[in-house]
């Protein structure tokens, strides 16, 4: 993860939550970054 956020010139938690998304659907990603996702809270 170090290697990973070093060559990306991001902190390791931040390149950890970025892994993480990749784990979802792509519509579902796509729904977050157009602020369409809905309720959760």
């Amino acid at each position: 993860m170090n290697e990973l956020a070093a060559a990306e010139k991001i902190n390791s938690p931040y390149a950890a939550r970025l892994l993480r998304l990749m784990l979802l659907a792509l519509d579902i990603v796509a729904a977050i970054l157009d602020g369409r996702q809905e309720g959760g809270g």
